[in-house]
């Protein structure tokens, strides 16, 4: 693949990056817990890897949110 060739599922743009290809992100909502971002990267090495960011929820109270 040439440096500027996108694989069919690339969303393209400002996502495509230091000779990475990105997908969209797929956002998943864990019931009351939080949301998962799923990724999928494509690398300059030419491997494929699934990039995964995560966000819980805090507790509503100060020390049981330190915790």
């Amino acid at each position: 693949m040439r440096p500027y060739d996108h694989p069919e599922w690339c969303a393209k743009g400002h996502r495509c990056n230091l000779g990475e290809h990105r997908a969209h992100p797929v956002v998943m909502e864990v019931g009351g817990v939080g949301r998962v971002l799923v990724t999928r990267v494509l690398g300059r090495d030419g491997r494929e890897r699934m990039e995964v960011t995560g966000s819980a929820y805090l507790a509503s109270t100060g020390s049981a949110a330190s915790r």
